[in-house]
């Protein structure tokens, strides 16, 4: 009986190891099963969420606005938050760097700081806050947007840490960028020297000065006249087509600048207020009381220093009203000017 009691014993703890044996199998796999699903969940996370269109689009919403930025400020002295006083030019407004109070210099750090601040305001207007990615969940913080001008580009940085989310997937952006060509800082320059020379010539204005500079940095200079009192300079850089405006206010009328000459110096004779048409020749022949080169301050065409023709066909994108001026000098060194309106008409 005894033995039997033994063996009997025996048996049920056999049973009781089986038993252990499995449940500790169980539950190891268990915890490998869970394991290794959570380790392909999170491996198979970033190929899961791709953000290439996403980041393209960003990535031209930048460009966009960058060259949109350029434009604005190029035609506002630099400036987005226009200072006090301006004047109204065509679709917009155009600062006083010259006034007779005082000459305001402009910068192309001021620029920079000024493209970054239309930057960082003005970006969600290309991206609408990301409304047609619909499919997915896209959490912006603020942007911040920083640019450097050298002779040849316009590099911007941006901060602009984005939250991407799809289901269980998630990833983040933060850092953006772009360089894009640029003579801005070419076209600043010249205007700060313009602003300096003015500070030494007071109302005089040296148009072969504005002549030379425009030489020296490969660009053209055109001088408008609005009023009787105030000139919109605007220096353009015809590689890239950008633009540096800035308006001058004199003391005492503009007209007094181009006070006709006596019969016994040299004279321009007078020009009526012209209108040259999109697509169709124009032509005019300028004279003067004696034998003397012309001079053309405009881009619109260039006058033929001899014989003082001026011959273009007008663009649709000339289209609008300017002041051209024109300057003879003869050999003595004497030397007149004259202004007169030209409307491009479609």
């Amino acid at each position: 009986m005894e033995k039997r009691m033994g063996y009997a014993t025996r048996g049920r703890h056999a049973q009781i190891s089986i038993y252990l044996i499995m449940g500790m199998f169980i539950i190891v796999a268990g915890a490998v099963f869970i394991t290794l699903h959570k380790q392909k969940t999170r491996i198979s996370m970033p190929a899961d969420l791709d953000t290439t269109a996403l980041e393209a689009f960003v990535q031209s919403c930048i460009d966009e606005t960058t060259i949109d930025g350029i434009y604005l400020l190029g035609n506002q002295a630099g400036y987005f938050e226009l200072p006090e006083p301006h004047v109204q030019y065509l679709a917009g407004s155009v600062p006083y760097l010259i006034t007779p109070e005082k000459q305001r210099k402009p910068s192309v750090d001021g620029f920079a700081q000024q493209l970054g601040m239309y930057i960082t305001q003005t970006l969600s207007n290309c991206t609408k806050h990301f409304a047609n990615f619909t499919e997915l969940n896209i959490e912006e913080q603020p942007l911040l947007a920083t640019a450097i001008f050298t002779a040849e580009t316009i590099e911007v940085q941006i901060e602009y840490p984005l939250t991407i989310k799809k289901g269980n997937t998630q990833k983040e952006l933060r850092t953006w960028g772009t360089v894009l060509p640029s003579h801005i800082f070419n076209l600043v320059s010249m205007a700060d020297n313009i602003v300096t020379l003015q500070q030494t010539q007071g109302s005089t204005l040296c148009l072969s000065c504005f002549a030379n500079l425009a030489e020296e940095y490969n660009a053209t200079l055109d001088l408008v006249t609005k009023g009787n009192d105030t000139i919109i300079f605007i220096a353009t850089d015809h590689a890239l087509e950008e633009h540096f405006s800035f308006a001058a206010l004199f003391p005492y009328p503009f007209d007094q600048k181009f006070a006709p000459s006596s019969q016994d110096t040299l004279s321009i004779t007078p020009i009526a207020p012209q209108t040259a048409r999109v697509g169709m020749p124009f032509t005019l022949t300028v004279s003067t009381n004696k034998p003397a080169l012309l001079q053309d301050y405009t881009s619109l065409f260039d006058i033929n220093a001899v014989t003082g023709t001026i011959r273009f066909t007008p663009t649709a994108e000339q289209v609008g009203m300017y002041d051209i001026i024109l300057e003879a000098k003869t050999q003595e060194g004497e030397e007149d000017f004259i202004h007169f309106p030209l409307e491009v008409r479609t």
